[in-house]
């Protein structure tokens, strides 16, 4: 497993550990079932499967609470919770040059990509 700017690493949850200190929380059920303790937020992406004992449909990460340092998890791949059919981007941090011109107003086209396969997605902005 790695992030692409890290590259990969055998055990990414220690290599993570080595620059976040790990905090303990809750990993628990959308109905509040407390299913066991995780060590730290930083471990979970939503929509990432968690494996435990006993479960053959497998949980999914709907929710990360890091104040709590709460992971709430839905069973199965295909519960409501894990699919979104919009978002919010607020102040995107550019690579190279801003390519929505803020002078002028109206609607601008623009290409993004979304999710692990990177299909690239036309939006109005």
């Amino acid at each position: 497993m790695g992030i692409c700017f890290v590259g990969k690493r055998k055990n990414f949850e220690e290599f993570m550990d080595q620059y976040i200190e790990p905090q303990p929380g809750p990993l628990v059920t959308i109905d509040g079932k407390f299913l066991a303790e995780h060590q730290g937020v930083h471990h979970f992406t939503l929509g990432k499967r968690i494996h435990l004992k006993g479960d053959h449909l497998g949980y999914f990460v709907a929710d990360i609470q890091p104040a709590t340092n709460t992971v709430v998890v839905c069973s199965g791949s295909h519960h409501p919770l894990l699919y979104a059919d919009e978002f919010l981007i607020k102040l995107p941090a550019w690579i190279s040059r801003d390519p929505i011109d803020n002078t002028q107003m109206g609607e601008k086209v623009i290409k993004a990509e979304i999710g692990w396969k990177r299909h690239g997605v036309s939006d109005a902005v």
